[in-house]
């Protein structure tokens, strides 16, 4: 009588693939493919530029500048010193006297600070300490913007008053920021040719209603392409409850 004995039947590789779809069919499974998933790292550059820039101005193809990180900024006069052969086919005249004029080789450059189309003059008188972050397009990407020519966007800051030396030791405050007003334009009473692109229209802090007075009108005017709006209002009542809501118009 033989002696009994082990047997051990493995299958080949084709054998088990055709075990593991028969095994995935009868479960109403699918196997996919390999997917890769690749992502970027996100440098300095991109972080600045998507805490300032909204709207048509996010993003594109464009000259930045960190003035935080330029010492070039705070020896600087006027922002348009400072602009000065920083990109090439950009012409500046007066940046210091006298009222500035802004060209790209033959074509025209609009201003827009923080979103708001303005004239070169008016913000040659804000101070350099003022002005965090710079973005030039060229006269190509005007029509993005509504207008011919080039475009300079400039952003004032949005919070600050601390600064830290390398080493992380020691720190200069500089205290608090002077109380500004939200800026919105009453063209009752301006005459205003560029164009409105506005994303904020309007930003009331401090605004009270109780029992005796349960609304208030609120007048503003809108930009030159929103056609629907949407407000959000947060606040806290008297006994202390935050509440927030958020309506479209």
């Amino acid at each position: 009588m033989p002696e009994a004995s082990e047997v051990q039947i493995v299958p080949d590789s084709g054998s088990k693939q055709h075990l593991l779809d028969y095994w995935h069919e009868l479960n109403g499974l699918r196997t996919l493919q390999e997917v890769t998933v690749k992502g970027r790292r996100i440098d300095d550059k991109d972080k600045i530029d998507e805490q300032f820039s909204t709207g048509l101005f996010k993003g594109g193809i464009s000259a930045n500048f960190d003035l935080t990180r330029d010492p070039r900024a705070q020896n600087s006069v006027t922002i348009y010193q400072y602009l000065q052969n920083k990109v090439g086919g950009l012409q500046i005249r007066n940046a210091v006297s006298g009222r500035p004029s802004v060209t790209w080789r033959d074509d025209n450059v609009s201003i827009f600070l923080n979103n708001i189309q303005v004239d070169a003059g008016d913000v040659k008188g804000i101070p350099m300490t003022e002005f965090e972050y710079v973005k030039i397009y060229d006269p190509a990407s005007g029509g993005m913007f509504g207008v011919q020519g080039g475009v300079i966007a400039l952003y004032t800051k949005k919070d600050g008053g601390y600064t830290s030396t390398s080493n992380n030791k020691t720190a200069t405050l500089s205290g608090y920021t002077q109380l500004r007003t939200f800026y919105s334009p009453d063209y009752a009473r301006i005459v205003h040719t560029g164009k409105d692109l506005r994303l904020t229209l309007l930003w009331v802090p401090n605004l009270i209603l109780d029992k005796q007075k349960q609304t208030q009108a609120i007048r503003f005017y809108n930009n030159d392409h929103s056609n629907r709006f949407k407000i959000v209002v947060s606040g806290i009542n008297a006994d202390g409850r935050l509440f927030y809501t958020v309506k479209y118009l």
